[in-house]
């Protein structure tokens, strides 16, 4: 099994597409393998935390994941439809340093996820996760952005701009899904989906 997870990720690693500046477009769309710090020894435990928030007050929507440390050392993307604690604007963004982008799309879906319309505060879930993971955020944007790196946090790749509506998800290297979560800014709510056998409730 591990000679075929590790075939899997190579051929993921030669797909991989540039994560820097790019044209504007309304639609950011992307496919990642991300790996993911584990603590412990001989045998790592790898925990990516999820979490889904419908709009609080003046806080936008949002879908977000990410595991290990702060910084560049940690890996995660997300996404906010609009102003968030404290951000004036809408945002997608995910980790250059732990992340690869590769051509393939992960398609959504919520088979053998449970879950559904966040709650009215928001969910936050842990998931045991293996050493590489991939995740897909795509987020659609009222007008035209650049993904780009970030000028305050140059080890993540960002587009800002109000969104109208995302999803975001995660699996093995594998594709056996992990967590899948959404957003729509007309509404207001967010989605969240996990895997019963690998996540708990926070």
């Amino acid at each position: 099994m591990r000679w075929i997870i590790a075939a899997a990720f190579g051929l993921l690693l030669t797909a991989g597409v540039s994560s820097g500046a790019e044209s504007a477009s309304r639609i950011v769309d992307r496919t990642l393998v991300c790996r993911a710090t584990g603590v412990g020894f001989p045998d790592p435990v790898r925990y990516l935390d999820v979490h889904a928030s419908p709009r609080i007050g003046k806080d936008a929507p949002s879908v977000r994941v990410y595991n290990g440390p702060s910084g560049a050392d940690g890996m995660g993307a997300g996404l906010y439809t609009g102003p968030f604690a404290g951000r004036t604007t809408g945002s997608v963004w995910f980790s250059r340093t732990q992340c690869t982008a590769t051509r393939p799309r992960l398609p959504f879906s919520t088979t053998g996820l449970r879950g559904g319309r966040a709650e009215r505060f928001g969910e936050r879930h842990k998931c045991d996760v293996p050493a590489t993971v991939l995740i897909r955020v795509r987020a659609v944007f009222a007008l035209p952005v650049t993904l780009k790196p970030d000028a305050r946090a140059p080890y993540l790749s960002v587009a800002k701009g109000k969104i109208t509506s995302a999803s975001l998800a995660v699996t093995t290297a594998l594709r056996k899904p992990i967590a899948f979560g959404s957003v729509d800014d007309k509404t207001g709510q967010a989605r969240i989906f996990v895997s019963p056998s690998r996540c708990f409730r926070q």
